[in-house]
Formats: C-alpha cells, sequence, structure tokens
C-alpha cells in the first residue's frame, strides 16, 4: 500500500472533504439552475436600477432649465441630468432592440460618469453611481463590443452568462474553501504518525505528497463544478464561448471568455497550493488548529475590513485571494498597485518562502521535539 492510498485512506473518514465536494457540487447545480431558469434581461435591470440611482441624486438639486444662465454654475446637475437622458435613451433602445444605438450611448454615458467624480463636490454623491473600476470595464467592454461587431447577450439563458455569475461568488469563496480543507495538514501529519512513519518517505516527501494529494482533490471539487455546468448544457444554449469579458491586467481591455476561465482555473490551483504551504507554515509556529484557522481567516478578510490599507500592504498576499476582485480592478480605488499577473506573482514568492521555511523547518528536526 503507497502512501497516496494512505492518505485516501485517512481522508475517505474526514468528513470535511466530503462536506466541501458537496458543497461544491450544489452550489453549482442552485446558481446555475437559478440563473438560467430566470432568464432575466439583465441589460434591462442593470440599466432601471441606474437611473433611479441617479434620480435619487437630482431630487436633492433644484430644478433648472439646462438652457438657462444658471445652469452653467451647476455642472454636477448639468452632467446628472446629461446621465439621466442617457440612460433613458439606453432603455427605449433595448426595449425596440436597437443594439448600435445602445452601444453607442453606454460608451458616452461612461465618459460623462467619469467627468462626474472629477467636479468640484461630486464625492457627496460618488455611492450612488457606479465604482470608477466598474465604469472602465464597462467603457472596455462596449468599446470591444462595437470594435469587433459582437452581437450582445442581453439575458442571462446561456452557459457562458450563468458561469460569469457562478464565478463570481466561486471566487470569494475559493481561499475560505481551501483553508477549512488545508488549515491542519502538519497536525493531522502529527495525529496519524502511527500510519505514517511505516513508509521508507523522509518527512519532506511526505508533506509534499500531501500538499499534491490535498491541491488534486481541491481540483477534483473545481473540476466537479465545471461537470455540473456541462451538464446543464444539455437543455439550455451554451453561448459564444469567445464572448469578450471585461477585466483589468495592465489596463482594462476584454479576455474571451475561454481566456477569462483559464485564468481563473490557474489562479485557483495556485491558491490551492499557497492554501497547502501557509496551513504547514501556521501549524508549526502556532501548533494549534483553530490559530491557524483564525490567521486565514484574519489575512483573508483583511482587505474587507481595512481595504485602504491592505492596498497599501502590497507585499503581501491579502488582496491576491479573490482572483475575481483582482482581475475586476477594485483594489485600484485604493492603491495603483497590483493587477492579476502581479497577484500571481506575489503568491509564488510567498510559496518559494514558506517553502523555504518548511525545508528549515525540518532540516533543525524541530519536529520531532514537538511530538
Amino acid at each position: 500500500m503507497n502512501y497516496f492510498s494512505v492518505l485516501f485512506k485517512i481522508s475517505k473518514k474526514n468528513l470535511k472533504y466530503r462536506i466541501l465536494l458537496i458543497a461544491a457540487v450544489l452550489l453549482a447545480i442552485i446558481q446555475t439552475f437559478f440563473t438560467l431558469s430566470q432568464n432575466r434581461q439583465v441589460l434591462l435591470e442593470e440599466n432601471s436600477a441606474d437611473r433611479s440611482a441617479v434620480q435619487s441624486v437630482l431630487s436633492e438639486f433644484k430644478k433648472v432649465d439646462l438652457s438657462a444662465p444658471d445652469a452653467k454654475n451647476d455642472p454636477l446637475y448639468t452632467n446628472l441630468v446629461q446621465q439621466s437622458e442617457l440612460l433613458a435613451r439606453k432603455e427605449q433602445t433595448l426595449l425596440f432592440n436597437n443594439w448600435p444605438l445602445f452601444i453607442d450611448t453606454s460608451i458616452e454615458l461612461s465618459t460623462i460618469r467619469k467627468d462626474f467624480r472629477s467636479l468640484p463636490g461630486a464625492e457627496n454623491y460618488t455611492s450612488y453611481l457606479p465604482a470608477p473600476s466598474d465604469n472602465q470595464l464597462e467603457n472596455a467592454f462596449y468599446t470591444r463590443i462595437k470594435k469587433a461587431d459582437i452581437p450582445l447577450m442581453a439575458q442571462n439563458n446561456t452557459i457562458v452568462m450563468s458561469m460569469l455569475t457562478l464565478f463570481s461568488f466561486l471566487g470569494i469563496l475559493w481561499f475560505p474553501m481551501t483553508t477549512l480543507i488545508t488549515n491542519d495538514l502538519l497536525l493531522e501529519e502529527l495525529r496519524h504518525l502511527s500510519l505514517t512513519n511505516g513508509f521508507p518517505l523522509a518527512l519532506k516527501k511526505r508533506l509534499l505528497t500531501k500538499i499534491g494529494f490535498t491541491t488534486g482533490f481541491l481540483l477534483l471539487a473545481l473540476g466537479a463544478v465545471y461537470l455540473v455546468c456541462m451538464a446543464f448544457a444539455v437543455h439550455f444554449p451554451i453561448g459564444d464561448l469567445n464572448y469578450p469579458v471585461p477585466v483589468f491586467l495592465t489596463s482594462y481591455t476584454t479576455l474571451p471568455f475561454i481566456g477569462y476561465l483559464g485564468i481563473l482555473t490557474f489562479y485557483f490551483l495556485l491558491l490551492a497550493v499557497f492554501s497547502c504551504l501557509l496551513s504547514i507554515v501556521l501549524n508549526y509556529i502556532l501548533n494549534d488548529f483553530y490559530l491557524s484557522l483564525f490567521f486565514s481567516f484574519g489575512l483573508y478578510l483583511l482587505p474587507f475590513f481595512f481595504p485602504a490599507a491592505s492596498a497599501k500592504l502590497w507585499f503581501l498576499p491579502a488582496i491576491s485571494l479573490n482572483p475575481v476582485k483582482l482581475l475586476q480592478g477594485k483594489h485600484l480605488e485604493f492603491s495603483n498597485y497590483g493587477n492579476c499577473f502581479f497577484g500571481i506573482m506575489v503568491l509564488l514568492f510567498w510559496c518559494i518562502l514558506f517553502l523555504i521555511v518548511i525545508k528549515r523547518m525540518i532540516t533543525i528536526n524541530t519536529l520531532r521535539d514537538r511530538r
């Protein structure tokens, strides 16, 4: 019986592995079915929400005729009226399926919104409007649609559109899920020494094998998500696999859906390896399951509670743990550092550093003293 068989024997009795696999499959089934069955007019819904937000801001201003001389003295009001008119035009183009005019209006609206943020007093109303990153993503998306003459998907009735929604959730949940699985890798090794010590394998090789095994299981869970989405393709249209997805790389641009999915898959794999190595280092330093879990989740939650501070601490992996937000450029609201490639470099750096620490830990043979 090889070491992988022992790991499988140990893991199949571990409830958390089964829970993760079931949770991943259920998330994929529920989210995909909900998105496809709703068949929502997403563009019309988003436009209606944006129009209501602008009207809410305009209600705080005194109504002025834009042709009157006084209107020039209030550029905020003028800009908001322009936004309201453009959103009304977008709604009309959606109702009559006038896609060329809809695309041109969307590009013009993103420019007007960008100008709004540079006006004095705009900071009092920016919470009502899309974030700068969302506005830039929208501009990049519609510019690409217009340039390549790509048909718009106005409804969430394809596998491609449902997977974009699904992976937005998975990007948030992936690191917490991997942390729950990997959080006791070294502690578990100590608990099962009676099984593992009989193998002619050094501790270093056993830990590397365990990292490979755990990463493989996490990829299995990810593969199950893909299989669920493919299963829905029997009854629902797949959609355009080259449909543009707006992202921030070194600048705001678009990627074909299949390329976007490939980057996310590689990033999820890297996060799985990072989570394994982080767990071993924390287990060694803290020698406690709950403290290791606390520090791992603390690192993950840092950008949520202290976004400005975590963005400035760009050398820490905190802002690199959610690939979807990184690809959306959300961190740029607080810092000019970072993009998807930068996040990969940071994670690789910490993985190498953790490997050095683990090697040093084994070399000085402190593990035996902890038994």
